[in-house]
């Protein structure tokens, strides 16, 4: 079994963390964690600013992102210590380039998180879990934030409590 864990933010990489190693799996199941970063330069809040600028932070989210899935990854292996995990990172479009690597690398499950966000917020905002869950070719398992620890984590890094999740195929 090939189950893709997708990652971007550290309170949600808890999360999908604390889903993934108490949930039940093959013992030849396959992790790869993945974070996707979007491209800088398309970005038309930034477009503005010069090249070099442009590319040392697109190369601070690329260490940024590679740090977190290491951190998932290590995590998931103290966990599941006999599970094969591999780490990606690229730049792309999440809703595009989830749905593609499963669709090209026979993925069975898809795990990522979401913000919950209402019908408005995802109508300007968009939802990239809505999107993977309508083209995705495999299971999604979504995992959310009770609201009260997304407060807590947006006013306070520090805190730390259990994270609850749930599975929708």
């Amino acid at each position: 079994m090939n189950v893709l864990i997708a990652v971007d933010q550290a309170d949600f990489a808890r999360a999908i963390t604390n889903f993934v190693v108490n949930h039940t799996w093959k013992p030849d199941t396959k992790f790869i964690i993945m974070s996707i970063v979007k491209p800088t330069k398309l970005n038309k809040t930034l477009a503005v600013l010069p090249g070099p600028l442009l590319d040392e932070i697109e190369e601070k989210q690329f260490a940024a992102a590679r740090e977190l899935v290491h951190k998932t990854a290590n995590s998931i292996q103290q966990k599941l210590a006999e599970q094969e995990i591999e780490e990606i990172v690229i730049e792309g479009f999440p809703n595009e380039d989830l749905v593609a690597y499963a669709r090209e690398n026979a993925i069975d499950m898809i795990v990522m998180g979401s913000h919950g966000r209402t019908e408005i917020g995802r109508l300007f905002l968009g939802s990239v879990s809505m999107a993977v869950i309508s083209h995705a070719p495999c299971s999604v398992a979504i995992v959310h934030l009770d609201k009260l620890e997304e407060q807590e984590i947006a006013t306070d890094g520090a805190t730390e409590r259990p994270l609850t999740s749930s599975h929708k195929s």
